[in-house]
């Protein structure tokens, strides 16, 4: 089963402490070419592009003017440990045995605006460029159009040798750029919810930290069946089954 997760914004650089090697993400060309016109573009232009501060503008403007086409091993550190945002306080990577992190790098995937898509392990620079970001680069209005095709046949790929589905935690804002429409294969969308005032509603930070510690689930105990999936009770989270189908299984606390 293939576990995707949204990256985050916070980041606080780190590596693994169980002597695993960082790996090399699978698009190296085409971030070569992101961080180019990255780098042509001004202080400015980030705050209008990405509708971020003056103050934030001006970190990632200097983050990509030192960014490094062959990074040496002191620029980059490990996706899974760098990302800190509400899903990785759930993930809780720093707890993970040697067989987690060995589970973790063969069946989980990360997406990136900049990078497209990581492994766990797979060696990052810091940066910010979300998904929605709008750019004008080579024909793509934004990273959506840049990533589509080539993530698509990424994912095409990959279900063809694993025939256990997706389980898609990533928010909509980056699981949209699949095209899961496009795809014939299983693919489950966990739905988290939380009783407030007599009324079950989304809470988007306790969302992002349940799809983290469902991730964590599957992860610590080798997951590949939905039926599995499904048993998921951490943090007082139940699966109810009134309010699921077998592509939207909901879970309530």
């Amino acid at each position: 089963m293939t576990i995707i997760i949204s990256p985050a914004k916070k980041l606080t650089p780190t590596n693994n402490s169980l002597g695993f090697e960082t790996t090399k993400n699978e698009f190296p060309a085409k971030l070569n070419e992101l961080v180019d016109y990255a780098k042509s573009l001004s202080e400015k232009d980030l705050i209008d592009k990405m509708k971020i501060s003056p103050s934030l503008a001006r970190l990632n403007f200097d983050r990509f003017q030192k960014f490094q086409v062959r990074p040496s091993s002191n620029a980059i550190t490990q996706a899974i440990y760098t990302f800190k945002g509400d899903t990785y306080v759930g993930l809780k990577a720093e707890n993970f045995t040697k067989d987690d992190l060995v589970f973790a790098q063969q069946n989980l995937l990360i997406i990136s605006g900049l990078y497209g898509v990581l492994k766990p392990l797979d060696g990052i620079q810091p940066y910010r460029f979300e998904m929605g970001t709008k750019i004008d680069f080579n024909g793509s209005k934004s990273l959506y159009e840049f990533w589509m095709d080539p993530l698509f046949e990424f994912i095409k790929k990959r279900i063809e040798t694993d025939k256990n589905g997706i389980l898609n935690l990533a928010s909509e804002e980056y699981s949209k750029v699949f095209n899961f429409n496009k795809i014939s294969c299983k693919i489950v969308n966990p739905v988290f919810k939380t009783k407030k005032n007599g009324e079950l509603k989304t809470v988007g930070m306790l969302s992002k930290r349940a799809r983290g510690m469902m991730a964590n689930y599957v992860i610590k105990n080798k997951i590949k069946d939905y039926a599995e999936v499904i048993k998921f009770s951490e943090d007082g989270y139940a699966y109810s089954k009134k309010l699921s189908t077998l592509s939207k299984p909901v879970f309530i606390k």
